[in-house]
């Protein structure tokens, strides 16, 4: 168990710094960001300096949800302005390189955007996304072949495990396994009327599972309104 000790603050500003993931050699984080306007991708090293644009794409544009592959030759996002699709940016990069080409998207009226990559960065798990912004359940997208599998109808934000069949992934309260071969789901985690699932993590040796629970609670305090004397 981690003591929790050693926290640094990586930014200190009044920009929106949201779904930072570590590179594959652990030494930046990904992250993006509406430091420049729309939101862009940025790496940052893990001591905090070498703030570095990945992406500088035309104001107002959105690209979330950065991902590192494990080989670390690829970065998948979600570009918002193309109606949720998939997005593969070959790495290293300028931040003046264009954007490439989404990837199809997956049919169905559905948008995505991805959360994790398959060990060997041939597969991207995502969220799928209907036109409301209504979670509909985990894609998987196969790089080589330009095709998405359905793997549920249900969930959100789905992680490889390290077998690169089995994928973890949230539905609602619950945390849950999907073997992507033979489609069968099991949950391993749930939360209850009081403590509610809002993220989770695993280690990269699947060993440790990180959760964040949002609690709701109530106390009691006393004030003493009278006057000092």
């Amino acid at each position: 168990m981690t003591e929790g000790t050693g926290l640094r603050r990586l930014t200190d500003d009044g920009f929106r710094n949201r779904g930072p993931t570590f590179s594959p050699d652990g030494r930046k984080v990904l992250f993006y960001s509406d430091r420049a306007g729309g939101y862009d991708a940025w790496t940052v090293d893990v001591d905090g300096i070498g703030l570095t644009p990945v992406t500088r794409s035309r104001l107002g544009n959105t690209l979330v949800n950065p991902v590192w592959s494990p080989d670390g030759r690829t970065i998948a996002a979600g570009s918002v302005d193309d109606g949720q699709r998939l997005l593969l940016l070959p790495y290293p990069r300028s931040p003046e390189d264009p954007l490439p080409e989404p990837a199809p998207p997956p049919g169905e009226g559905l948008g995505c955007y991805p959360r994790s990559w398959s060990p060997n960065s041939r597969k991207v798990a995502a969220t799928a996304l209907r036109a409301n912004g209504s979670f509909a359940g985990i894609l998987v997208y196969d790089v080589g072949r330009r095709t998405y599998s359905r793997v549920t109808e249900t969930g959100s934000e789905p992680v490889f495990l390290r077998d690169g069949r089995r994928i973890a992934f949230q539905d609602g309260n619950a945390l849950k396994i999907v073997d992507t071969g033979s489609g069968r789901t099991r949950e391993i985690l749930r939360g209850d009327e009081r403590r509610v699932l809002a993220s989770f993590a695993l280690s990269p040796d699947d060993k440790d599972l990180f959760v964040i629970w949002s609690v709701t609670q109530a106390d009691l305090w006393l004030m003493d309104l009278r006057p000092k004397k």
